[in-house]
């Protein structure tokens, strides 16, 4: 906690950086190397994707192609625009429908290299509902110029979300992560590609091996295999581009799902390009790339902590309460805890400052990061415990229509164990010893904050599905063949973005 802590106050505190922390000024004198910039898609509302092809397509560079990669959208509803759209802007788009394909977003990712220009040297990665700046290819790419660099990272950002008080939710609990902490790991060259919006030497990338099609981060999991080559990374807080926020609680869910589990996959497959030399390590990592590599791709496992002191934490309590048995807490125990806590409230109250965020956005991404916990504990036992590679679950980009009460049942395992947590700790209250503060007293208030903390995932779920009531009147729901959204009922409702999700 302590080092989490520490880690926290350089991000939020340093001033003064070794390493650049802003993108380049064009210059028509610096050389522009051919970019490829792929796009991968999979059952997207096609007026979507055009948004981010039309951005593309006002990009401020000369050398560049695009490559759109829809695989195995069964739906033509959905890719015959797309694919129409590609040849109206020209021959620099290139669209391919292959079905079937293996390996989700990765697999296209890899279908994409076999066919990239022959003279483009950086590969760029755009999501599907991305609306890139026009500079995000001119100022980027002068850093390849440095032939040590292997790739570049942007931030993730997000639009259509400042009258939605659930997506201002999600907005904040996003924008830590990708405006402070991992920038803050450039100074380190330590940080990872997070699928969008980033530029990777192509040389790099095939030397790497591509894409991993097993891991649900394929992202940044070849950001540690490149740095396993001995290459250096670049990793910007500046927003190039700006993508939608999932629009109901249960997709927010799936997507941490597959942020937290895939890390646990990478720990678990490249685990000795993190060991030390004489422990058996391999690769050129740094001591303090793998440091770093360390931290995220082990961070989940503070989930199992949490899973057993949930378990323990009652026992011990059942135990001393049968033996009669009091323990008081040591007066340094309760020093202690009144320095951490308003320590880690002053550290969540700057950061956010930092990131010029009001009171009210502070507690709507507070309350968006309490209502994971669940989502992360599971992802993280997941990912220990699977032995078959996990199933990659796409982000929905449709509006999803309202469903009223039913809504909560995304957020039922949650509701279940904070009543569950909530019980027991006033149960426990009971046993307290109020007025001489024991160990049964600590263990109850960890037990009732647990428990509370973990009815923030109903709230985010009512918060969602009142943004959606609130919207414009729903359609009639399309039908759905295998998670795919078919038949006629989408076609007029591309401008609304609204269909039932698939």
């Amino acid at each position: 906690f302590a080092g989490k802590v520490a880690m926290q106050a350089i991000h939020i505190g340093r001033r003064n950086w070794r390493r650049p922390r802003h993108p380049l000024i064009p210059s028509r004198h610096r050389p522009q190397p051919k970019v490829s910039i792929h796009v991968p898609c999979y059952a997207e509302p096609p007026e979507v994707v055009l948004e981010t092809l039309e951005a593309l397509s006002r990009l401020d560079y000369n050398d560049y192609e695009v490559l759109v990669i829809d695989n195995n959208t069964k739906d033509q509803v959905l890719w015959r625009p797309v694919e129409a759209h590609c040849k109206r802007l020209g021959e620099h788009f290139r669209f391919f429908h292959v079905d079937p394909l293996a390996g989700a977003k990765a697999g296209a990712l890899n279908f994409a290299l076999t066919q990239t220009a022959t003279d483009a040297e950086i590969i760029a990665c755009v999501d599907s509902d991305y609306v890139a700046e026009p500079d995000f290819l001119s100022r980027l790419v002068g850093f390849f110029a440095n032939p040590r660099v292997g790739f570049v990272q942007t931030s993730h950002d997000y639009r259509n979300f400042s009258n939605s008080p659930y997506q201002r939710a999600c907005y904040w609990d996003y924008m830590y992560f990708f405006k402070q902490h991992l920038p803050a790991l450039n100074e380190w060259t330590a940080g990872f590609t997070v699928g969008t919006m980033c530029l990777l030497r192509r040389k790099a990338l095939e030397k790497a091996g591509g894409w991993a099609e097993w891991c649900l981060t394929e992202d940044s999991e070849i950001g540690m295999r490149i740095h396993a080559l001995g290459y250096e990374s670049m990793v910007l807080p500046d927003t190039f581009g700006r993508g939608l926020i999932p629009d109901s609680f249960s997709d927010f869910q799936k997507q941490r799902f597959r942020w937290t589990a895939g890390p646990v996959q990478q720990l678990k497959r490249h685990l000795r390009l993190l060991l030390p030399k004489p422990l058996g390590g391999a690769g050129k990592m740094t001591p303090v790339q793998k440091y770093f590599e360390w931290l995220h791709c082990a961070e989940g496992l503070g989930s199992v902590v949490r899973l057993l002191t949930t378990l323990l934490v009652p026992i011990f309590v059942y135990t001393a309460v049968k033996q009669n048995d009091s323990m008081p807490v040591p007066p340094v125990i309760w020093t202690l805890l009144a320095i951490a806590v308003p320590a880690s409230m002053a550290i969540t109250w700057l950061r956010y400052q930092k990131l010029h965020a009001n009171t009210s956005d502070m507690l709507l991404g507070s309350i968006a990061t309490l209502s994971l916990t669940h989502t992360k504990d599971m992802a993280t036992l997941v990912g220990l415990l699977a032995r078959k590679p996990l199933a990659w679950t796409r982000t929905n980009k449709f509006i999803s229509l309202p469903k009223g009460l039913a809504a909560l049942m995304s957020a039922k395992w949650e509701a279940i164990r904070a009543l569950v947590m909530i019980g027991v700790g006033l149960g426990m209250l009971a046993f307290a010893e109020i007025s001489r503060p024991d160990f049964v007293l600590l263990g109850t208030i960890a037990v009732l904050l647990a428990g509370i903390g973990h009815f923030m995932a109903p709230c985010m779920a009512l918060l969602a599905e009142r943004d959606l009531a609130n919207r414009s009147e729903p359609t009639e729901p399309s039908e759905q063949a295998s998670g795919v959204l078919t038949g006629p009922a989408c076609q007029p409702v591309f401008a609304a973005r609204r269909c039932s999700s698939p």
